[in-house]
Parts: structure tokens; sequence; C-alpha cells
């Protein structure tokens, strides 16, 4: 008799973060509080102006030890080349990828996130049930199709990517969507990009075929983005104009993204202009 064994599925995760050690600290804080069943499987792509903020960025690595796995600061090397050899290395069969000024707001176990993903599904966090509402363009969405996974009150949705408009006709988001992790090394490969916005622009550009993919989602959006400030020149992204020394000064001060905050919020677009609330607390690493 012959025994065949089934592929265990796991998910690794790559956050991209420049010159913002008090989001991203929000967003790792998020994941170890929402993400249920995470590990030591969180990669950091790492990229600073100077000197005091890569001292920040070491200091908030050190609150996160048991679920950093891996951090790369981008000091000469090529950003393409950084992000191959690190996709390249994980050991993950899926990947999820996120901006550091993402939040995670629902308890979410992982491997609920990785039944997503099963049949070359493109599975996405920043959508649910509640998303009509596009940020970018300022405009309310049309849902396409929504079937509901497993059943009535089973939690997950699914819909055909072409069929939707605006974020739900956008699958190759770096903002919380995931996908198998040999699928973006053999797509990443072929591109020409020097840093995150220009990998998703590209992305996209190269690889309409993903509008023929499903994509799943909970039925309850299970992240945010919140667009305090821009930090890249590459494209003109909306923000609420926060500076990005009006942040570091906040961190070098002891504050912090009051994160449970947000989880209290009801959100209708994978992006949403928010208050900033803050907390004061004892993080001298010193």
């Amino acid at each position: 008799m012959t025994i065949l064994s089934k592929k265990l599925v796991t998910l690794d995760i790559l956050i991209f973060s420049k010159d913002r050690p008090l989001q991203l600290y929000a967003l790792l804080q998020s994941m170890d509080d929402r993400l249920i069943g995470l590990g030591k499987s969180v990669y950091l792509i790492v990229n600073y102006s100077n000197k005091n903020t890569k001292v920040y960025y070491e200091e908030l690595i050190k609150d996160f030890e048991k679920i950093i796995y891996g951090v790369v600061y981008e000091t000469g090397k090529p950003f393409k080349e950084i992000c191959l050899e690190i996709i390249l290395s994980m050991p993950g069969t899926h990947l999820m990828v996120l901006m550091d000024d993402d939040l995670i707001i629902e308890k979410v176990p992982i491997q609920k996130i990785l039944a997503m993903v099963a049949n070359d599904r493109i599975g996405s966090l920043r959508l649910g049930i509640s998303t009509f509402y596009n940020y970018t363009v300022g405009t309310k969405m049309l849902q396409p199709p929504l079937l509901e996974l497993g059943g009535e009150g089973a939690g997950m949705i699914s819909w055909l990517w072409r069929d939707g408009t605006f974020d739900w006709g956008y699958p190759w988001s770096l903002d919380g969507n995931i996908f198998e992790r040999q699928f973006l090394v053999d797509r990443w490969h072929s591109l020409d990009f020097i840093n995150p916005n220009t990998l998703e622009g590209q992305f996209a550009l190269k690889n309409p075929e993903l509008l023929q993919y499903h994509g799943v989602a909970f039925s309850k959006q299970a992240l945010i983005n919140l667009p305090f400030n821009r930090v890249q020149s590459s494209f003109e992204n909306k923000s609420e104009g926060y500076t990005t020394q009006f942040f570091l000064n906040l961190w070098a001060e002891n504050y912090r993204i009051d994160v449970n905050w947000y989880y209290k919020r009801n959100y209708n677009s994978p992006h949403s202009e928010e208050m900033l609330w803050l907390t004061l607390g004892n993080f001298d690493h010193r």
C-alpha cells in the first residue's frame, strides 16, 4: 500500500518599511495581538535615512524577536536583489506581503489564512462584506458577486478578480494579499523595480492574468491601511500629510500608536484616514 503525504502548507510574511519605526511597531504589535498561531515567520526589508532612525528600528526589533525571523537593511544592494534573495530563502509555501502602515484589526488564525489560498486562490485581508469605498479615487465601489465559502456562517467569501472594480479588481496589492511563494518568485524575477511602489506597479502592469484568479477574503475586513504620511516620491499617494520627522520625534519621546483604539473601529475601505491615537510608555532601550 502506498501512503501519499500531504505537503505541509505554511505562511511567511514580508514587510517593507522606510523611515517608519512608529508605524512598523504598531503593525508588529497588531500582528502579535491578532494573528493566532503566528510564529517566527516575519521578514523585514528596512530603508532608513539616517543613523538615528536605524537605532529606532533596532530598538523595536528587540521587542518583537519572537515573531521576526530576519531583517535586511537596504545599504547599497539593489532592492530587487534583496527581495528575491529573501523570498527564495523562505521555507513557507505561501507569502503575505505587508506595508509598514498596515494594521491587522481582526483576530485571524494563521491556519484559516492558509485555508483561504488553497486551489490557487489569491487571498486578501484588506477586503470584506463591508468594503465598498475606494480611498485613492474617492468613490464608492460596486462589489462583484460574492460566494460564501464553506456555507453560511463559515466567515469567508470568494469572487473572481476580473468581476471586481477598484480594490475588488486589484489582485496585485502588497497590503495584505496572500500568494503562493513560488508564484511570486516566478513573476517578480522578470520585473524591473527599485522600491515597493514600483514593484507593485510593475507586478500589476506585467501580470494581467491574475484577474482570472479567484479572490478569497474573510467576511469581515481584517486589515486596514492608515495613510498618515508618505515617505516615497515614486507615486503621489494620498495621505494625511504628517511629516516623517513628526513621527520620528514621537518615537524618540517614547510615544507609540495605540493600536487598541483602531481594533474598535468599523471600516468600509482598505485605506482610512483616522485620528492619530497615541500611548506614552517606558520604551527606553538604553
